[in-house]
Parts: C-alpha cells; structure tokens; sequence
C-alpha cells in the first residue's frame, strides 16, 4: 500500500510539474508588460522579453524533473541524487530570475519549486524499490 501511495504521489506530482511546464512555456514565449504611471501623468508601458536561454532552461529542468520522476518509479538508487540536483538547479534558476525580473515577473513558480521539494524528499525518504535482506 505505502508503495502504491509513493508512486501515486509521484505520478501526480508529474503531472503538476508538466501543467505548470506548460504555462510557464508560454509565459516565457510571450513575455509580460509593466505599466508605471505618476500621478496626473499618463502610463508608460515596458515590455520584458526572455531570452531564448532562458526557454532552453525551462526544457532541460523539465526533462530532467521527468526524468527523476520515471527513475524513482523505476526503484534506481540515483533518483535522490538526481532530484536534489534538479531541485537546486531550479532554486538556482529561480533566484536568478527573481533578482532579474522581479519577484512579481519571474517565470519560476513556486509551486515548481515546492514540488521538486516534495519529489527530492520522497525519493530521499520513501524508496520504492523493496529492500533487500541481508
């Protein structure tokens, strides 16, 4: 039953992790505008573009999330090591983005970052593989 729930939790942690994927794709794609405006004066409007870095990014922590995911599900031993790096390269990612764009304009969510913080924890602390007996 434990097992059964630790992958279930996987699963549905992949596919939170592929919804949020899929718009934080398109934000990047689009961009986003600022309106600043004095009082008594008009607005003026500022447009940020992501770089195409910035996208390639976005794809690799994805893949590399989905990856842990199926390695995990798998019973591979590196699942923990490989989640723990996913998760701190997507910290990373995000404070730079933070410090970049703002914490309003940044394209990393933290709910990305709290479900790679409950993925990284679960393979550390819940394998799904069964032990041996030695």
């Amino acid at each position: 039953m434990k097992r059964q729930f630790l992958i279930g939790t996987a699963v549905a942690a992949a596919l939170f992790l592929s919804w949020l994927a899929w718009d934080g794709w398109f934000y990047l794609q689009r961009g986003y505008s600022l309106g600043v405006s004095m009082s008594g004066h008009p607005a003026s409007v500022f447009h940020i573009d992501f770089p195409a870095w910035r996208a390639a990014v976005h794809i690799l922590l994805w893949v590399g999330a989905m990856a842990v995911i199926v390695t995990y599900i798998s019973g591979r031993q590196r699942a923990s090591t490989a989640a723990w790096l996913i998760f701190a390269a997507t910290s990373l990612i995000g404070v730079y983005d933070v410090v970049q764009y703002g914490s309003i304009g940044s394209p990393t969510s933290i709910w990305t970052v709290l479900l790679l913080l409950l993925v990284a924890l679960i393979t550390r602390f819940g394998p799904v593989a069964p032990k041996a007996n030695a």
